[in-house]
C-alpha cells in the first residue's frame, strides 16, 4: 500500500466515523426534543445552530448517506476531489 493509498483509506474511515457520529447526535437530539428539551438548550449542548436543530426535528427519516464508491467521479469541475 502506497502512502497515498494509506492516506485515502484513513480519510475514508474518518469521514465514515464523522457521519456516524453526526447521525447518532441527530438521533439523541430528537429524543431530547421529544422529551421536552427546548431548541435553545439542544443547540447549545449539541454545538449546532438552531436552524440545524429545526431541520433535524422536521426530518424524521434516519437518512444516512450511502458511502461514496471508491473511484467514483467527483462533483467538482475537472474531477478534482
Amino acid at each position: 500500500m502506497t502512502p497515498l493509498e494509506a492516506a485515502a483509506a484513513h480519510y475514508r474511515a474518518a469521514r465514515l466515523a464523522r457521519d456516524q457520529a453526526r447521525d447518532e447526535l441527530r438521533a439523541e437530539v430528537r429524543i431530547a426534543l421529544a422529551a421536552g428539551m427546548s431548541e435553545v438548550e439542544a443547540h447549545q449542548i449539541a454545538g449546532v445552530t438552531r436552524m440545524t436543530i429545526r431541520a433535524w426535528r422536521q426530518d424524521q427519516s434516519p437518512a444516512p448517506r450511502p458511502p461514496k464508491a471508491a473511484g467514483a467521479p467527483s462533483a467538482k469541475p475537472g474531477g478534482v476531489r
